[in-house]
């Protein structure tokens, strides 16, 4: 076993250092499955300023074997026919109304007992994160995908702290990114992975869907706090890192700068030196995975968990973290852990 989450809370803050290049963004969502993923989600969309709600997903199971779905419904509306298990079947068109008729009525009471009398929140033309506790098989989240994607959301993200390592692949080719910060080849049981894993109840769900209607704080908050003298070299060393990625220097070098106390070398100083010790060739050779490693380090440093093993929890080495800013754990580049579907 790779490691144990304490429990929920602590495995969503470092779920969300994998998905800091969706942090501020107002077009992203945050969609928990309830009830577990519901805290894994609230820390999640706490940590990087997005909305967050519940996704109610209701299984269709075909007549006699409920265990096989023949389709979903979930949250606001979403609905998926399995047409080859419909066929294979033969389900009648009355069966499959009957079934959508009762998981409606479970789904409509689940939704009350979380949301109240808010109504679901628009995931058409937004990108969405779908977080769980953790996956096995991932039938539910295959359901809640297949029901998403009727919504026409703009992007899919499906996100949890340990999804077995098969599912991983399976999921990969459905949405636009998986990320898990464990992918163990053996799953047996999500709660093996946890040192706390007691049931999360619905008044819990309530008390954090009501927390996590305040308004995120916007970007410019998160940049507002000092960087810790000892990481400014390396703050300015990834953002220039970025603007190398993204061919644009100045203007992002002055803006990060803006953050900083107290003042450190001037930005070209940084280009020469990434020229002279080649960080930018050391970078992933995908230009977006190198960009979601840079993103996420920034984001560890304004949070104040920078330099700490994301599987150990031990500091990581200062030579190392010169040799590579960006590197999230002692053990290899970027960390030596299962992170997103690349």
């Amino acid at each position: 076993m790779d490691r144990i989450f304490h429990d929920r809370t602590e495995a969503g803050r470092i779920l969300a250092t994998r998905l800091a290049h969706l942090a501020h963004r107002s077009e992203v969502l945050v969609l928990a499955l309830p009830r577990g993923g519901v805290p894994v989600g609230f820390e999640v969309a706490q940590a990087l300023g997005l909305a967050l709600d519940v996704l109610v997903v209701r299984k269709l199971g075909v007549p006699g074997n409920q265990e096989l779905a023949m389709g979903a419904i979930a949250s606001g509306g979403a609905s998926f026919r399995n047409e080859p298990v419909i066929a294979t079947w033969a389900v009648t068109p009355r069966e499959f109304r009957r079934a959508v008729a009762r998981e409606t009525a479970e789904l409509v009471r689940r939704e009350a007992a979380y949301r109240g009398s808010r109504p679901a929140v628009e995931v058409t033309g937004r990108t969405v994160i779908v977080v769980d506790d953790g996956i096995a098989t991932g039938s539910t989240m295959r359901a809640a995908i297949h029901a998403l994607r009727a919504c026409r959301p703009s992007g899919l993200v499906v996100a949890a702290p340990v999804i077995a390592a098969d599912t991983v692949q399976e999921l990969q080719p459905m949405v636009d990114e998986v990320v898990t910060v464990l992918a163990p080849d053996q799953l047996r049981a999500i709660g093996e992975f946890y040192a706390d894993f007691r049931q999360t109840t619905d008044d819990e769900v309530r008390a954090l869907l009501a927390r996590a209607t305040r308004p995120p704080a916007p970007r410019a908050a998160a940049r507002s706090q000092p960087i810790p003298e000892q990481w400014v070299w390396h703050y300015r060393t990834l953002v220039a890192l970025r603007d190398h990625l993204q061919g644009a220097r100045g203007g992002r070098l002055a803006e990060a700068g803006e953050a900083m106390e107290p003042p450190s070398l001037h930005g070209v100083d940084f280009t020469s030196e990434l020229q002279d010790r080649d960080l930018a060739a050391a970078l992933p050779p995908d230009p977006f995975e190198a960009r979601r490693e840079i993103e996420a380090a920034l984001w560890r440093i304004r949070h104040g968990v920078y330099g700490i093993c994301e599987v150990s929890g031990v500091r990581i080495p200062a030579d190392q973290l010169r040799m590579r800013p960006w590197r999230r754990c002692v053990e290899g580049v970027a960390g030596g852990v299962a992170a997103s579907g690349s």
